[in-house]
């Protein structure tokens, strides 16, 4: 694909790009907040060295079954398949695209995620119920060994970051690698999730 035309005669063009499926005003979160606290009271949340949030990840919890998400997740599948759509998958996959899974995370001021990835999912996501203004998730390109340039351009650049935005959704494959950093904000509240297809 070209990027940019050179002067004299020589053109740049990039290949295998990454990309990011990002919505704002997606859905209206006071109801989520409400429901997600009251939930995380009742709720033993999980925490580690890893995951330093509280989440309802590996508990009992199945936020893809709680009926107060039913239409949130629709909506979600509904973007899933625009996005998809614009990879290249064909109706007849749309059509087997289904929500494999999805848990909550509350986090504090200083909690952050390490650098992550999703094995065994097609696309991942995450839905902003409620955060700071300072709040952002960071995703990666690959790893590599080489001497870094001085300044980073759209063509050398190791990661971009996006700001968390209450109500809004980002979409991404879930081979990618992502973090959040320390948390500026005192709460952040997010439903992550991940997409699969119906094999034969």
């Amino acid at each position: 694909m070209l990027f940019k035309n050179i002067k004299g005669g020589g053109e740049i063009h990039t290949f295998c790009p990454k990309s990011v499926y990002y919505k704002e005003n997606l859905y209206k979160t006071d109801e989520f907040k409400k429901h997600l606290l009251k939930v995380s009271k009742k709720q033993k949340l999980f925490r580690n060295g890893f995951i330093n949030v509280d989440t309802s990840h590996n508990t009992n919890y199945r936020l893809e079954k709680d009926k107060i998400f039913k239409d949130l997740f629709n909506n979600i599948l509904n973007e899933s398949k625009i996005y998809l759509l614009e990879l290249g998958y064909n109706k007849d996959f749309l059509d087997t695209i289904y929500i494999e899974s999805a848990w909550f995370n509350i986090s504090k001021k200083g909690d952050s995620i390490i650098k992550h990835i999703h094995p065994g999912s097609l696309l991942s996501g995450a839905f902003y119920v409620s955060c700071g203004k300072d709040d952002e998730i960071l995703f990666f390109g690959e790893d590599d060994m080489t001497i870094p340039p001085q300044s980073f351009t759209d063509l050398s650049a190791k990661y971009i970051s996006y700001k968390c935005i209450s109500g809004s959704i980002l979409l991404f494959k879930s081979n990618i690698n992502h973090c959040t950093n320390s948390q500026k904000s005192n709460e952040k509240i997010t439903i992550s999730f991940n997409l699969n297809y119906k094999k034969n």
